[in-house]
């Protein structure tokens, strides 16, 4: 059985959320059965950031920054399904 699974919505560039992309992504939850599933969305923050072109140089950094932000919001969600575990001595 799967623990934890995180999906992440990137279709190419920014794309809110709509109706056939929603489903889309109810139907990848159900195809995972018993799995805890954690979807992140890009947040309002970040689509700005990132703005209409995803590939960007320019706003890379805002975008990263935005991103970094999201992340800082998301781990207390995130370790409850994928606690973290000691390394072994040769991986660090």
């Amino acid at each position: 059985m799967l623990a934890g699974v995180q999906i992440l919505q990137f279709c190419g560039g920014p794309v809110p959320l709509n109706d056939y992309l929603q489903a889309t992504l109810d139907a990848e939850i159900n195809a995972l059965g018993p799995a805890t599933v954690h979807v992140v969305l890009a947040d309002e923050q970040s689509l700005a950031a990132i703005g209409p072109d995803a590939l960007s140089a320019p706003a890379a950094r805002a975008a990263a920054e935005a991103g970094m932000g999201q992340a800082r919001q998301e781990i207390t969600a995130l370790q409850a399904i994928w606690p973290s575990r000691t390394r072994p001595a040769a991986c660090q």
